[in-house]
């Protein structure tokens, strides 16, 4: 007879319940890091946030 695998006393991890409820959802593409203070974008580099003209309170 196999030997069951003992349920862990505190549960499933958190990455292990996010795998499990969001699946294909988690494998993104890498957001780039933010830019540093002072330097400047190249023209075909993608900002770290985006910006939109919707908002115009800022």
């Amino acid at each position: 007879m196999a030997e069951l695998e003992k349920p862990n006393a505190r549960g499933p991890s958190p990455g292990d319940k996010a795998q499990k409820a969001l699946g294909n959802k988690l494998n993104r593409p890498a957001k780039p890091p933010p830019t540093m203070p002072g330097r400047k974008t190249a023209k075909n580099e993608p900002v770290a946030r985006r910006t939109t003209d919707e908002v115009h309170d800022l």
